[in-house]
């Protein structure tokens, strides 16, 4: 009996030091090795699933569905289990996630010796909610948190909210997409973890956390993240971290973590493959806590890019034979963008799509021709945003769409006029085969610019 007693205070002491500073310091565990190999930088980084616990706004850039599992041992036998899933759906992406924090039952023996289980252990579930709004994403979370102490409960409801904005900032390469992304956001807003009367508050934190795309090849792959947080009072927390990425299977990490005045180096690696219509990632990381070595894993399940998006792995400058579509022989096949709005003027902004629908209406009355809508192009090249293919060849996307002219360009106001430069690029050499300014004016007299413009592409292709 006297033994029982210490184990039981024994427990008591470990909580007592897991949630001295707050209600639910395990709230703070991280979770995914990926993000612990990087130091905790991983608010600017998320892209997974696990996004949920870390930026929702990531979840933005899952492309379909994904389900990701980790389990992690922790101190003194407790065990860390995180389990998330995350679904695009029209309306933006919804995300789930379950973290399980636990340590074996253990036998409790009363004044007469009768006998009872003692159990104790966390839980914490959060559904998500992320889309973007002008380039900007947004992520929201809902949280409840539960506290059970052997016959005693504790739980609370709590918010987080994130951002990613991304740019471009000292890139080193070329590419159509931002080598640089800033996040903010706060987590843990929410009402206090009561245990009977006594209560005590999540552990509210501020934190800012940037990612900088180093190199990004087809085949290699390096970015650096940080992370800066502020929590309850306590010194600036930070972490940084690099990963080296080789060909999107292997994946080596370190990191640097400055915590409660403790810091530490932490090392991981990882592997991804595809699997028929999946794609399989498994990930480890390796550091020391409090004299113990502690080696999370996890196993990371995503449904694959569409094949004709999943150009990151192919030599770009390999010339792909594509079988020529019958309905397409012996006509020609354009593909228009929208163009791009070079004015100061967020109200013209309309002209972007409303030039390459106009001209690709009248054009299509061209027996000659096959016009490839608009939104076609741009819904696979919002996909290709949406995972950051920052190596993306265009031109192997207009090939799999059977595209042999891509009608693009711009737009400017000066002066109550607008200037419209036209351009059409054949596509299987990639070279411009014809450029034209054409200009007319502004505000009510703006269609008959556009009338022009249709004008000279019909004269082109007769």
């Amino acid at each position: 009996m006297k033994n029982k007693c210490i184990i039981f205070i024994f427990i008591l002491i470990l909580c007592t030091r897991l949630y001295a500073d707050s209600g639910a310091e395990f709230l703070n565990i991280g979770v995914n090795p990926r993000a612990i190999a990087l130091g905790n930088a991983y608010s600017a980084v998320a892209d997974d699933s696990s996004a949920v616990f870390w930026n929702p706004a990531g979840l933005n850039r899952i492309f379909d569905f994904e389900f990701f599992f980790m389990h992690q041992k922790w101190l003194f036998e407790t065990d860390l289990e995180f389990l998330s899933a995350a679904k695009r759906f029209n309306i933006g992406v919804i995300g789930f996630s379950l973290s399980y924090f636990h340590m074996p039952d253990f036998d409790l023996f009363g004044e007469h010796g009768e006998r009872s289980t003692a159990s104790v252990y966390d839980l914490l579930l959060i559904s998500s909610y992320a889309n973007k709004f002008k380039g900007i994403l947004y992520g929201i979370n809902l949280k409840y948190v539960k506290r059970v102490l052997d016959d005693q409960s504790a739980s609370a409801f709590a918010a987080d909210a994130g951002i990613i904005y991304s740019f471009n900032l000292l890139k080193l390469y070329k590419g159509p997409f931002p080598n640089f992304d800033l996040s903010f956001l706060v987590k843990n807003v929410g009402s206090e973890v009561k245990f009977e009367s006594e209560g005590d508050n999540l552990p509210l934190t501020f934190t800012t956390g940037f990612k900088y795309i180093i190199q990004s090849r087809i085949k290699h792959k390096l970015f650096l993240s940080g992370d800066f947080s502020y929590r309850n009072e306590e010194p600036l927390i930070f972490g940084i971290g690099i990963e080296y990425n080789l060909a999107d299977i292997l994946f080596l990490r370190c990191g640097y973590k400055s915590e409660d005045s403790q810091s530490q180096i932490v090392f991981g690696a990882g592997i991804s493959y595809d699997i028929s219509s999946f794609n399989v990632s498994v990930d480890m990381a390796l550091f020391s806590f409090n004299e113990e070595t502690l080696y999370p894993y996890s196993i990371g399940i995503r449904n694959s890019m569409d094949k004709s998006l999943k150009v990151s792995r192919v030599d770009s400058k390999r010339k792909v034979e594509k079988p020529v579509n019958p309905a397409y022989k012996n006509k020609t096949v354009l593909g228009f963008m929208n163009f791009k709005n070079l004015s100061n003027k967020d109200q013209l902004q309309y002209l972007s799509a409303t030039i390459p629908e106009s001209v690709s209406t009248i054009l299509s009355k061209n027996t000659n021709l096959i016009i490839i809508e608009t939104e076609k192009i741009n819904s696979k090249i919002d996909k290709i945003r949406i995972i950051e293919e920052e190596q993306y060849n265009y031109m192997y996307l207009y090939n799999e769409l059977g595209i042999v002219h891509l009608i693009t360009g711009s737009f400017i106001e000066v002066e109550n006029k607008i200037k419209v430069d036209l351009k059409i690029i054949n596509v299987k050499n990639n070279k411009l085969i014809y450029a034209k300014s054409i200009t007319g004016l502004s505000g009510k007299n703006i269609f008959s610019l556009i009338d022009k413009v249709s004008v000279d592409l019909s004269a082109f292709y007769k």
